[in-house]
């Protein structure tokens, strides 16, 4: 079978930011293939991010961009909805920090199964990049250059939550700048 590259990224801080991919992450996305993209359930997609309970989110979005292996990217914006119901199968916060879980809108799995139709017409050594961010929302100033990310996925709802980022922290200020 075909493999598709899936690398994954948070608000496409990623190369900036102090992070931590667990292993068993990139053994999950070495095997991702069209088979893999096929079975998720855009209605079952998640993305939970734990965050400093100080730091709110407001009009999170998808960013996925497909890369044909000799063409020019294809960026999709999928609008997430606003924060929905505990997942039990996360672990517990610790004190001082929450999980904000953001499921896709009725418009976003539109938008997903696009997106999935044209990354399935991609040839071979493609790839397929994934951000999540923020159009609005408030850090406290003393977290900006050190703000505390985990960030979860829910593909499949029967294997689970994994790990995208573990215990990282981004530098917040290069990216107010630009912005």
């Amino acid at each position: 079978m075909k493999r598709l590259l899936l690398t994954l990224g948070a608000a496409g801080m990623l190369a900036a930011a102090c992070t931590s991919i667990p292993v068993s992450t990139m053994w999950k996305l070495a095997r991702f293939d069209r088979a893999a993209l096929l079975a998720v359930d855009p209605a079952q997609l998640r993305a939970a991010a734990l965050v400093d309970q100080r730091a709110t989110m407001k009009d999170v979005t998808m960013k996925i961009t497909l890369a044909p292996k000799d063409g020019k990217p294809v960026d999709y914006q999928i609008l997430l909805t606003e924060p929905v119901s505990r997942d039990a199968r996360l672990p517990s916060a610790p004190a001082g920090r929450r999980w904000d879980i953001f499921a896709l809108t009725a418009e976003g799995q539109r938008d997903f199964m696009r997106m999935r139709e044209s990354a399935l017409g991609l040839p071979p050594g493609s790839s397929l990049t994934l951000g999540l961010s923020a159009r609005e929302g408030t850090v406290p100033p003393d977290l900006a250059q050190r703000f505390p990310l985990r960030l979860d996925l829910l593909l499949d709802a029967k294997e689970g939550w994994f790990t995208v980022l573990k215990d990282s922290e981004l530098d917040l200020t290069q990216y107010a700048r630009k912005g």
